[in-house]
């Protein structure tokens, strides 16, 4: 049995409600203000609620292109799959260590870079 739904009045600038119109006119996903209001509504208060165990990346469009080619020919299931293995390819220890070499070299410049903690709490990058 669904739950009663409250209501809400919600006022919004006429550009935001234009653009809405507009997203709703080439979505198959949403049918109304309502449904596309409580989507976003939902998705903002788990993103909060995650506390920062996602960031956007904005990627040049090659790049974009090459990773939904990837994504399309089922290689990764999605798009953060692609990144987040891209990621944990790119850094590896050696990178790491050149890296921390680096920071260890402005460190000793500027006296203000702070240690950075890994997942692992023996791999510590010095000041």
């Amino acid at each position: 049995m669904e739950q009663p739904k409250g209501r809400i009045t919600l006022r919004m600038e006429s550009t935001n409600v234009e653009r809405m119109d507009t997203f709703l006119d080439k979505s198959e996903d949403f049918d109304s203000r309502s449904q596309l209001c409580r989507a976003a509504l939902e998705n903002f208060i788990d993103l909060l609620e995650r506390k920062g165990d996602e960031i956007l990346v904005r990627l040049p469009p090659s790049f974009l292109e090459l990773v939904d080619k990837f994504v399309e020919k089922g290689y990764f299931d999605s798009r953060s799959e692609a990144v987040s293995t891209a990621l944990r390819n790119y850094f590896t220890k050696d990178v790491i260590a050149l890296i921390t070499q680096d920071i260890e070299a402005i460190g000793k410049t500027t006296e203000k870079l702070p240690a950075i903690r890994f997942e692992d709490k023996d791999q510590i990058i010095p000041r």
